[in-house]
């Protein structure tokens, strides 16, 4: 009778130590596909370049439309001037608008709506 006992803790021992080994190779599993997957875009002002200027991260802004994964990107090349940038998922440029907005002080945030295939822009502003 005390094999039993032992051979019960021996399994169960080795069980909690295959549960162990699974959990910890589907957790390095899954942070596999955590992390930067790639990236575009030079400095400048040309097409498919980018003018953020460092010390401030008020000026730029980014969206992505789930249709498509096409990718809008804002930046400011010119004072108070800003842009909008689209590219293809993989970063191939595609097109460019610029605007500039009454009393501007940074590009915010920038939405994707595909059903009315639209994109918007919220640019702060001064408030006089």
């Amino acid at each position: 009778m005390s094999r039993t006992p032992s051979l019960r803790l021996r399994l169960l021992v080795a069980l909690a130590g295959a549960i162990l080994l699974l959990g910890a190779m589907s957790a390095a599993a899954r942070a596999e596909s955590y992390g930067e997957l790639g990236h575009f875009g030079e400095a400048g002002t040309g097409n498919g370049r980018f003018q953020i200027p460092y010390e401030t991260s008020e000026i730029h802004a980014f969206g992505v439309d789930p249709t498509d994964n096409s990718v809008y990107v804002g930046d400011e090349p010119t004072e108070g001037e800003y842009r909008i940038q689209k590219f293809t998922a993989t970063g191939t440029f595609l097109a460019s608008v610029s605007f500039k907005p009454a009393h501007p002080i940074g590009l915010e945030g920038i939405a994707v709506d595909p059903a009315k295939e639209r994109i918007y822009a919220r640019a702060d502003t001064l408030v006089l």
